[in-house]
């Protein structure tokens, strides 16, 4: 008995072994579909019992292993729907006859990390900072961690300003970056880079050791042509303000074009603010600078937003350009010219309470001032670690004037400032490399000349000026013409771990002379003389030898 028991399972194992399912996977059009997937499952269950992949005529075979009365086909091709089909357990050729099906894919959404690193380079995702109200880079540069931008537009990157802003590694604005900060559109940039420990002379890089920052602006297409456009009008009273700031940017040169004008109490000037100066080498260089001997009795400026009580009418026109020239060379163009006429009004009234009186002192201001100036440098640079050379030409050119009338309890004063200035300056600088040294050649030269007069009507100081007699009107001129030149050689040697030394050995001229007078009169004035005039001659040559650390 024992014996037919095992036979009996012999031949129901053998009987379930020899099922066996095939068919043929094709299209519609009977084209047969090879490598399609066949799946053998018990039905309600996605446990897979079998599978088969169809030959390249289509054809499959699936051995069935299993004591289940019903099976579940499933066939799956990728561009196809899938089909499955319940079927008894036994021998039998089942065929499937697919249809084409789109698949639709689920949106994958690949975001950048905010910041990275790459060794002293911090790279910036302007889309990680950037909000819908952003309109220019320099909004989205307030945001990001590390970075604080003053009032004036000065960028500082952990408290220390930055020595460059680049745009594309170039630098085409020379310090005068709030041009592009409040001018380049958000959505054209890719990146904000701050380039730690920044060198700008790159010879120097691994000798004279640099504690600021620069900005390297990346733009997201490699020519960009970008800019800002916008016009606004209003009435009662008539106000306007325009923006027109075309900007090109390509691998061998870069333009940024502006004219701006308003009435609204913005500060367009500011624009044209140098910011940063390359000073590193330059301790004794003295860029022109105007000194103001005379002014108008000024009102005390409000604390809060200009465009809240400035009354003006600014234009600014300003062309900026560079170009890449064979050999390392670089030629940049910066002109620019703005003419801003601005009105002041203020009052004051003073009341003194004594025992037997009450004095009241009112007083009233009316100030009006038209600042025009213009300014241009034109540069020639090469900077690459084999050599560094610079010649930069610059000029400014001042017409401002100003006119007061104060009024004291009624009785008028009229003051009459005119103010020109005139500077010239050339810095020329050539590094060499000699060896493991490096030889720096510098000179810079600058002329200046600041002619200014202030008239007063009715003429002051009777008792002093005039033996306290009346006159109609009170005058002084002052002029102050200067010269400046810095000629300097110095050889920087690195002795490792950071550490160089520079001796230096140049000579300094300043040249200086300050005249001043007084002149009273009517229609025709004369000279008060005497103590009144000045005429001051100042000269200073200086022969310097100092050898110092730079790093």
């Amino acid at each position: 008995m024992k014996h037919w028991w095992v036979l009996g399972l012999l031949v129901l194992n053998s009987a379930f072994g020899q099922v066996v399912i095939t068919g043929k996977i094709t299209q519609a059009n009977q084209t047969p579909l090879a490598s399609t997937n066949i799946t053998l499952h018990v039905p309600r269950s996605s446990a897979i019992l079998a599978f088969a992949i169809a030959d390249k005529s289509g054809f499959y075979s699936i051995p069935v292993k299993s004591m289940t009365d019903t099976l579940v086909l499933k066939v799956y091709r990728l561009g196809y729907a899938t089909q499955q089909r319940t079927v008894l357990n036994k021998t039998q050729e089942v065929n499937f006859e697919l249809s084409e099906q789109e698949i639709k894919l689920k949106e994958v959404v690949v975001k950048e990390k905010p910041i990275t690193r790459s060794g002293d380079t911090l790279s910036y995702s302007v889309n990680a900072f950037k909000t819908q109200s952003d309109r220019a880079i320099g909004d989205v540069i307030r945001r990001l961690p590390g970075i604080e931008v003053q009032p004036d537009g000065k960028i500082l990157y952990q408290g220390k300003a930055i020595n460059k802003y680049y745009i594309e590694g170039l630098d085409l604005l020379d310090g005068r970056y709030n041009l592009a900060n409040e001018n380049l559109p958000a959505d054209a940039v890719s990146k904000v880079e701050v380039l730690e420990n920044h060198q700008p002379v790159r010879m120097l890089d691994s000798l004279v050791f640099s504690e600021n920052a620069a900005l390297n602006i990346r733009l997201k297409n490699k020519i960009t042509t970008t800019g800002t456009a916008r016009l606004g009008v209003g009435a009662s009273p008539f106000l306007w303000e325009a923006n027109v700031t075309p900007m090109l940017f390509t691998r061998g040169q870069q333009l940024i074009a502006s004219y701006q004008t308003n009435n609204i109490g913005q500060n367009i000037g500011r624009q044209i603010k140098t910011l940063t100066r390359e000073d590193v080498l330059n301790p004794f260089e003295k860029e022109p600078a105007k000194i103001v001997w005379a002014r108008v009795m000024p009102l005390a400026a409000p604390t809060f937003s200009d465009t809240r009580w400035l009354d003006n009418k600014a234009h600014l026109g300003t062309i900026n350009f560079l170009k890449k020239l064979p050999k390392g060379y670089e030629f940049r163009v910066n002109l620019s010219y703005l003419n801003d006429h601005q009105l002041q009004i203020g009052r004051t009234q003073t009341i003194n309470y004594i025992p037997t009186d009450t004095i009241n002192i009112l007083e009233e201001k009316r100030n009006s001032f038209v600042f025009r100036i213009l300014e241009g440098s034109f540069m020639l640079q090469k900077n690459d670690r084999g050599q560094y050379f610079k010649n930069q030409f610059s000029f400014k050119r001042q017409w401002d004037s100003e006119t007061g009338l104060l009024l004291l309890n009624a009785n008028p004063l009229t003051q009459r400032v005119s103010s020109p200035f005139y500077a010239l300056s050339n810095h020329l600088k050539d590094i060499i490399k000699i060896k493991k040294q490096v030889l720096t050649l510098q000179s810079f030269m600058s002329l200046q000349n600041a002619p200014q007069s202030l008239s007063v009507t009715p003429g002051p100081f009777l008792g002093l000026i005039n033996n306290n007699l009346t006159y109609n009107r009170l005058s002084q001129e002052v002029i102050l013409r200067s010269f400046f030149t810095h000629n300097m050689v110095s050889l920087t040697k690195g002795f490792g771990r950071g550490l160089s030394v520079s001796p230096q050995v140049g000579f300094q001229v300043e040249n200086q002379r300050l005249q001043s007078q007084l002149a009273r009169g009517e229609e025709v004035l004369e000279l008060v003389g005497g103590t009144f005039e000045n005429q001051l001659d100042w000269k200073n040559i200086r022969i310097c030898q100092i050898t110092k650390p730079v790093s």
